[in-house]
């Protein structure tokens, strides 16, 4: 096999690239700023720097860049590796497959739509008393919960302005009130209806 050495390769006019109708196969690493278009085989190996456009094909190996790498296609994949920050207007999927999300990171979403979750730890607000759960429009059906635990510390309320702490908590036949702040125990005055 002969070997071609050049410095550039352009179109006969000398104004754009070449093309090769008949396909070009490389053995070594080709490097370029870009590529664009569709990708209608497999690509296989690294590409770095530069951006990369496929709607078609599969591409296997790394993409790594100095910017940010925009994805405008879906990719179907065994694996996609982000070491970075990934950032989607969308995501679609029950997630089931998801593995390796540390329980100390954050999920950030304006709107989140799941159709179940089951947590091993605490779900809580990013900010304190701003958030909150349900709307006057979108109420939740029940609350399952054990103790209830309630403070308006640092807000006060409508009658007088002050802040209390209380803890409602069952008994057998009664309910009870606990003043974290002044440690007094209360039972409600319950009236049997039925």
């Amino acid at each position: 096999m002969s070997k071609l050495q050049v410095d550039t390769i352009v179109d006969k006019e000398d104004i754009s690239a070449p093309t090769f109708s008949k396909g070009a196969i490389v053995t070594g690493v080709t490097t370029s700023t870009s590529f664009s278009g569709d990708v209608t085989g497999n690509v296989t190996g690294n590409q770095s720097g530069g951006s990369v456009s496929a709607t078609t094909g599969s591409f296997s190996g790394n993409i790594t860049g100095s910017t940010n790498a925009s994805i405008t296609k879906q990719i179907t994949s065994e694996h996609v590796n982000i070491s970075g920050v990934c950032t989607a207007t969308s995501f679609s999927g029950d997630g089931s497959s998801l593995t390796g999300v540390a329980n100390t990171g954050f999920i950030n979403a304006t709107q989140l739509s799941i159709t179940g979750i089951t947590t091993t730890t605490q779900v809580l607000p990013a900010a304190d008393a701003t958030h909150d759960l349900g709307s006057s429009s979108a109420r939740w059906a029940n609350l399952y919960v054990a103790d209830m635990n309630f403070s308006n510390e640092g807000l006060g309320n409508d009658i007088d302005g002050t802040w209390g702490a209380y803890t409602i908590q069952e008994g057998r036949d009664d309910l009870f009130l606990i003043n974290k702040r002044s440690g007094k125990k209360y039972k409600f005055n319950l009236t049997e209806v039925s």
